[in-house]
């Protein structure tokens, strides 16, 4: 068995993408590959806790290029239960999604980002947006 050469002996340990903007474009669908910590959880001047700030790393599907997207409550939802149903394609960053922003709303007061959120396989994406067969112009 022949084992794949590194493209590289480095590590990546920080990766600067852009937020996805939902606001200028409400449709995503991309590939997740990873949840990073962008800043560790600390204390302020008062020793209240600041929380730790988090993002997913998705792969565009159009452009090919990293983007965070934002880990709000719908998101982490979607996120977990993929990685609890598809394990295997999660881990071999074979899952798309496709997250639509509905907007937003309030919740308890709080406001709250609203979302459709479907799931793919790589392999059903491409089937699906494959150009049928026999049918040119």
């Amino acid at each position: 068995m022949t084992e794949k050469k590194q493209e590289s002996p480095f590590e990546t340990i920080i990766q600067n993408f852009a937020y996805h903007d939902f606001q200028l474009e409400a449709v995503f669908e991309g590939i997740y590959s990873k949840t990073v910590v962008l800043k560790e959880e600390t204390k302020d001047e008062k020793g209240e806790k600041i929380n730790a700030i988090e993002a997913h790393v998705f792969y565009d599907m159009k452009e090919g290029e990293g983007v965070y997207i934002s880990t709000s409550h719908s998101i982490n939802k979607a996120v977990e239960r993929a990685k609890n149903e598809y394990p295997g394609e999660i881990e071999g960053e074979q899952l798309i999604f496709r997250i639509e922003f509905l907007g937003k709303t309030e919740f308890k007061g709080k406001p709250f980002n609203q979302f459709n959120i479907g799931i793919c396989t790589l392999q059903q994406y491409e089937a699906f947006n494959a150009p049928a067969k026999g049918k040119g112009k």
